[in-house]
């Protein structure tokens, strides 16, 4: 049996467990925190933003009883406005050891490359609510490099997708952010269709279908994306199964290989992946995570050979912010990464994993810490140190360093 329609008889027995709410039962959104995402992040990830606001519920009358109380409506349609603005600055140290054959014997070749990378950018995501079930969300964005004008990017219409809740079942069509686990395999905007189960008897899925949006369709990668999770209530374990399969949807242009070899370029690195992810993480106290995902992934490149690998994510997070705008609330985390090249689609990370090319892949350090300085203000410093996986002739080295502030509104 193919592994996509493995994937789907999985999904499909999951869905078989689910419970579906009755029609007009009373359904609240809650909004999940992603541990490697900015407050605002969190928000665009999630399945919805809260559709009830403190407006509309009504104002408890004294002796009056829950059965009483009658929520306040609102005039349909109603516009939900939310935003960013967000400055970063980083510094990238990159290092290329190798050892080349001369007609005098080996000899060591050094290279070192410096990056500065400061960079503000500016989000509004307004959400129009035709109804209770029914809302149009989109996207604006401005995104401005002050060190290379090239990577500039004006005004821009970056999501745009449609919702509706059906009881226990959400569907999104559109462009929409899909953001699976902690970002370590996909983090892209999706131009398809995603359908959520709501979490029941602790079990909640997805599944969708769609093609990366990207400027050039040679970048741009088409398939399938599937989530099974499950948390009891009363556990302090959380437990994810996530598949990918996805493949490009256009011939290699052969303009984007790098000069002087055979080497494609990142985005076209590989013709079509399939990725595994089991992530399980445990709550050993209110303030205290550790989780493991663990991938294998295949990759076909673009000649038709495959590679075949194995990897895993170690996460260590503390205090984990809950809100961002509880003043002086604050998270550290530590996470270990020893990935393949062929794990990850787009990557969440601020560093550059794309640096270790050979298919090497990539592993190392990262630590973070987050902060609540104002309302709705976080300040983050990150650091990065990491190794290419696999010598494949060459020793490459990466180290970055970097903070940003971002306003949430």
């Amino acid at each position: 049996m193919r592994p996509l329609s493995l994937c789907a008889l999985v999904l499909l027995h999951f869905m078989s467990l689910i419970t579906v709410a009755e029609a007009g039962s009373d359904i609240k959104h809650n909004i999940p925190i992603a541990e490697s995402s900015l407050p605002l992040q969190q928000i665009q990830t999630a399945s919805t933003p809260t559709v009830q606001s403190s407006a509309e519920t009504a104002t408890q009358k004294p002796g009056a009883t829950a059965n009483q109380q009658a929520p306040k409506k609102r005039k349909k349609p109603w516009l939900e406005l939310h935003g960013e603005a967000r400055y970063i600055y980083g510094e990238g140290r990159f290092d290329i050891d190798t050892d080349v054959q001369t007609p005098f014997g080996k000899r060591h070749v050094h290279q070192h490359s410096k990056l500065i990378l400061p960079q503000h950018r500016i989000r509004l995501e307004p959400t129009l609510h035709f109804s209770d079930s029914w809302r149009l969300t989109g996207m604006l964005e401005d995104s401005r490099d002050h060190h290379v004008s090239a990577n500039n990017r004006h005004v821009y219409l970056k999501r745009l997708y449609m919702q509706h809740d059906a009881g226990s079942v959400q569907y999104t069509f559109g462009r929409f952010n899909q953001f699976m686990n902690d970002g370590n395999i996909i983090d892209e905007q999706l131009d398809g269709i995603r359908v959520n189960l709501k979490p029941q008897k602790g079990f909640s899925a997805s599944l969708a279908y769609g093609r990366t949006h990207k400027p050039y369709n040679w970048q741009q990668k088409t398939g399938l994306l599937a989530e099974v999770a499950y948390q009891r209530p009363d556990s302090r374990w959380n437990h994810k199964l996530e598949y990918l399969n996805m493949r490009a949807t256009g011939a290699v242009h052969e303009s984007f290989i790098m000069p002087g070899t055979n080497l494609y370029a990142e985005e076209d690195r590989f013709r079509r992946q399939e990725i595994w992810s089991l992530y399980n993480s445990y709550d050993f106290t209110p303030h205290l995570r550790g989780s493991v995902e663990l991938l294998r992934s295949t990759g076909w490149r673009a000649e038709g050979a495959a590679e075949r690998d194995y990897g895993w994510v170690g996460t260590l997070l503390i205090h984990y912010v809950h809100q961002p705008n509880k003043l002086g609330d604050w998270d550290v985390w530590i996470r270990y990464y020893c990935q393949p090249s062929s794990s990850y689609i787009t990557h969440t990370m601020d560093a550059q994993p794309t640096f270790f090319n050979n298919y090497a892949g990539f592993k190392g350090w990262c630590a973070r810490y987050e902060v609540v300085v104002g309302k709705g203000l976080v300040l983050i410093l990150e650091g990065f140190y990491l190794n290419n996986r696999h010598d494949r002739g060459l020793h490459q080295t990466e180290r970055v360093l970097g903070f940003s502030l971002t306003q949430v509104f």
